[in-house]
């Protein structure tokens, strides 16, 4: 996606970096993330007091100025003063004065329509927090030539580590000139759309990447009864009576069949780490690792009845998730974070059968499944990192009892051929049947 491309000139000049912008930018959105500050320069980061962001006109007079500062947010024009208190959009810090990495803030300027939006997590409608109209400095704010990012109290060599100029760098600062904030955009692809275009009410939905639509396209064509169909065709006697997710459905909820054994040890290792029982469910990888994903990029997942996952980011891949069978409601969440008055979801969703939600590296990024309903979920999760994409991390983030956590997105099955595993589930099923 071109909106993820910063275009602007950077020069360092002791502690500070300023940025000269192309002058027909008509948006810039500066994002603050210190959960991506690296390891080696966190202690560094803990003296920060603040950050200070100038924006100058063509005569480098200062028209508007923004002050991202511990427990608080000043934001000066040329004739007034606002300060800003929430902790969703401040510093955050604990009661040893430390910073937190536990959130991340973004600011929208509109040159054209002045607007000026101040929010946390990813930038989006759900996430404003302050949203002002800069008329009484029109003329300075579309005159906006260059930023100045200036920081306080912490070593001169800093800075440039922490902002990010070049394609593909995660860092804590992040700067864009083209418009990525999307308003209206529907999370939910629902059954009636034909393809991923007709997304915003029969509009083409250009700010999705090409990434997404190639994943739509193929989950698009995959259901249950194909899978089952093609996975089996007439290899097993008598399939004719069964299908894949009756098959699933009771082998996971059955004592002693392979799926409910397999989810009573999840369940067993989840206790164990201190985690809720229930915060689990299965995933079956189709295929084989691809260098593409983290992990597999198609998954089954199987969801029990009262089932759930984790909240959990996807690695900065896009994704698609397909309801296969059954209801899976999402929560969406603005970031991934282990402070309690940010993990409120921004949205929730309800997923049909056929019905889609998509995520991209910058929205829907962090989100939490849950099956409320007795009929077993199946899901097709199927992912896939940027094109341009330099960082593949390969481990999910989530949080549990407000800590940070990893995992590897593994299947719980090696790398056989479902129709293996689709005999199996036949053969319990029979055998049990015959039993009876």
């Amino acid at each position: 996606m071109s909106t993820e491309d910063a275009v602007f000139q950077s020069q360092t000049l002791d502690k500070r970096i300023d940025l000269e912008f192309e002058q027909d930018e008509k948006v810039i959105i500066i994002e603050i993330n210190p959960q991506k500050v690296q390891k080696e320069f966190f202690a560094q980061f803990q003296l920060l007091n603040r950050i200070i962001v100038r924006y100058l006109n063509y005569s480098l007079q200062t028209c508007l100025e923004i002050q991202y500062g511990r427990n608080q947010l000043l934001i000066s024009s040329q004739d007034s003063r606002v300060l800003l208190e929430d902790q969703k959009i401040v510093m955050f810090k604990n009661k040893l004065d430390q910073i937190v990495d536990t959130q991340g803030i973004w600011i929208y300027l509109n040159k054209k329509t002045l607007n000026l939006n101040i929010g946390y997590g990813e930038a989006r409608k759900e996430t404003i927090v302050a949203h002002y109209i800069m008329e009484s400095v029109q003329n300075s704010i579309k005159s906006i030539k260059q930023i100045t990012i200036w920081q306080e109290s912490i070593p001169l060599n800093f800075l440039p580590q922490i902002i990010s100029s070049q394609k593909g760098e995660l860092k804590p600062i992040r700067i864009h000139t083209k418009d990525h904030f999307i308003p209206t955009l529907s999370s939910v692809i629902l059954q009636k759309c034909q393809n991923i275009f007709d997304l915003n009410q029969g509009k083409q939905a250009k700010n999705l990447a090409s990434e997404i639509d190639d994943l739509y396209q193929q989950a698009s064509q995959i259901e249950l009864h194909q899978i089952e169909y093609f996975e089996s065709g007439q290899q097993v006697q008598g399939v004719a009576k069964f299908n894949l997710g009756d098959l699933i459905h009771h082998s996971v909820t059955i004592e002693g069949c392979k799926l409910n054994q397999i989810l009573k040890n999840k369940q067993e290792t989840a206790q164990k780490n201190g985690l809720d029982p229930l915060m689990t469910y299965i995933r079956l990888g189709l295929g084989h690792f691809n260098k593409d994903s983290a992990g597999h990029q198609f998954v089954l997942e199987i969801w029990p009845f009262k089932h759930y996952s984790s909240i959990h980011d996807h690695a900065g891949q896009y994704g698609i998730v397909k309801v296969l069978q059954g209801i899976i409601n999402v929560k969406i969440y603005a970031i991934l974070s282990n402070a309690k008055h940010l993990m409120n979801p921004i949205k929730s969703l309800t997923c049909n059968q056929n019905d889609m939600t998509w995520l991209s590296p910058k929205l829907n990024q962090v989100h939490q499944l849950n099956n409320f309903y007795p009929q077993t979920a199946i899901t097709l999760q199927c992912y896939k990192y940027s094109k341009k994409s330099q960082e593949k991390i390969k481990q999910f983030a989530y949080v549990a009892n407000q800590q940070y956590k990893n995992f590897n997105p593994l299947s719980d099955f090696p790398d056989i051929e479902l129709h293996t595993i689709f005999k199996e589930l036949v053969e319990e099923y029979s055998n049990l049947y015959k039993k009876k």
